[in-house]
């Protein structure tokens, strides 16, 4: 339940910078930006779950950011159309905000 929610939030936000910035250069495409920003998050999470192939956690975290930081660049690039140079600073902002939900919601909110 909590990689949904973080998941989730996440989605929210990225859409949200992206539609910001978009909107002022003019060049935006609503009905494939959400499938661009789904299929990483997905993805991510589908590696990330306990497996019995990987049962390292940390491997498994590892794994999934490596895998969210690919699907997504190529995903803003081939799929959405953004140039090269955004997607990449689109996939940093998003890997960014993917870390600080999960750090908030892993240490301050599950320790309390």
């Amino acid at each position: 339940m909590a990689g949904i929610a973080i998941g989730v939030f996440s989605f929210i936000l990225m859409f949200l910078l992206i539609r910001s910035v978009e909107q002022r250069i003019g060049e935006l495409d609503l009905a494939r930006l959400p499938v661009a920003l789904i299929i990483p998050l997905i993805a991510s999470a589908a590696v990330a779950f306990p497996t019995t192939i990987i049962e390292s956690a940390s491997l498994r975290g590892w794994l999934s950011a490596a895998v969210h930081l690919v699907i997504m660049f190529l995903m803003l690039w081939k799929y959405a159309g953004f140039p090269a140079s955004r997607s990449v600073s689109y996939t940093g902002a998003g890997v960014i905000i993917n870390t600080v939900i999960q750090s908030i919601w892993f240490y301050w909110l599950v320790d309390f």
